[in-house]
């Protein structure tokens, strides 16, 4: 089983992946079932909210199994530089 802590860290290091000057203003996340380590899963976030005047943007979280059962769920709030990725 892999700890709620780095279930959250695979998660930011998605979210730094696709921005790598990103700021993490905020994460919630909500641990629903155990990651298991034998497993693969899919870790994937989706935009649900641009604020172009604070440079923030909204992200849903997830990591779900290949089964497509949701193990981890969340927000996340970053902050994005100007001409950043």
């Amino acid at each position: 089983m892999i700890p709620g802590v780095m279930s959250q860290g695979f998660l930011v290091a998605m979210i730094h992946h696709w921005a790598p000057s990103a700021s993490i203003i905020n994460i919630d996340t909500v641990f629903r079932a155990p990651v298991m380590a034998d497993e693969s899963h899919t870790i994937s976030g989706v935009v649900t909210d641009i604020d172009p005047d604070a440079g923030t943007v909204e992200i849903d979280l997830t990591v779900a199994n290949t089964k497509q059962e949701t193990r981890v769920f969340g927000t996340a709030t970053i902050g994005l530089k100007a001409g950043a990725d």
